[in-house]
């Protein structure tokens, strides 16, 4: 298997009320994400989707724990690509310690019947994008996540200009 991109983000500390009212919109998120995929019946602990290669379907498992230490939220998305490779999407949220955590794996690897190079494109889930805007304070380790902010880059000049790169 081989990993493509991994993200983690936390919250700073939130109060028990904070808590109750944060991790609902995590769960809405990510539901809003299997929606978009097309999954089916999102409260069950499993499903599949129609994949956005022709003729696949994608499938995904989910399951949430909770203990009197905190709780777990985790989701594994397997999805076949056109090649016969599977892209497989890890995601778990825990909230421990008056803080949530937010980790996305994204990997992939060849399916049984394909012995060839991998040669795959992937791009950013969404889902880090509507979780990156549910808040303004995520942090990484010590360091506090940027928010995004839009760039149109319309020719050459224009990319130059935004990077604060030397024009010819």
């Amino acid at each position: 298997m081989l990993i493509l991109a991994a993200y983690r983000m936390e919250t700073p500390p939130l109060s028990e009320e904070e808590l109750k009212e944060f991790w609902p919109r995590i769960e809405a998120a990510i539901n809003a994400w299997l929606k978009r995929k097309a999954a089916s019946d999102i409260a069950s602990g499993a499903g599949s989707f129609k994949s956005e290669t022709p003729g696949k379907n994608g499938s995904y498992e989910r399951s949430i724990i909770s203990s009197d230490s905190g709780s777990l939220y985790e989701l594994f998305l397997d999805e076949p690509t056109a090649q016969g490779h599977i892209f497989k999407t890890n995601v778990a949220v825990v909230e421990s310690e008056g803080k949530l955590s937010f980790y996305l794996t994204l990997s992939a690897m060849k399916s049984g019947e394909v012995i060839a190079p991998v040669a795959l494109y992937p791009r950013c889930p969404t889902l880090i994008r509507d979780l990156l805007s549910l808040r303004n304070d995520w942090f990484f380790g010590e360091s506090e996540i940027p928010q995004a902010k839009f760039i149109s880059l319309n020719g050459e000049e224009t990319a130059k200009n935004s990077f604060g790169l030397p024009s010819e």
